[in-house]
């Protein structure tokens, strides 16, 4: 039988551990649908990409694959970043590079604007 650790703080027992141990795991849970959003962009974005490019099932296939490569060696260099400049510092550098270039497309006034930020939201995938 496990018994939950407990700590006796002015007369009444409160659950032992980090108080915001809630908003913790929801930026995580957030952070991990961020990702889960962006694979889904790209398998939206498959038929087009097999229409435009004359594509085969193949070659839609290393699409996904080489995104999916990219983002595991990035996520293996971030996790060293943040071992040597702080997990939180890396971690919200890395949601403002991921999303300040997907809002700005929609809020420029012209046609360079959007392409300019779609390019760089490609980059910074």
């Amino acid at each position: 039988m496990t018994t939950s650790q407990v700590a006796v703080t002015g007369g009444r027992a409160t659950p032992a551990g980090y108080p915001r141990r809630w908003l913790a795991a929801i930026v995580l849970i957030v952070g991990a649908l961020m990702d889960m959003i962006d694979v889904t962009i790209v398998n939206v974005a498959l038929p087009s990409i097999r229409r435009d490019l004359h594509a085969d099932a193949t070659q839609l296939e290393w699409v996904v694959s080489g995104y999916m490569l990219a983002f595991a060696a990035a996520l293996i260099i971030a996790g060293n970043f943040g071992d040597l400049l702080g997990r939180k510092r890396v971690f919200g550098f890395g949601v403002a590079i991921f999303g300040l270039p997907r809002c700005s497309p929609r809020s420029a006034p012209s046609s360079p604007g959007p392409n300019g930020a779609r390019r760089s939201a490609s980059t910074a995938r």
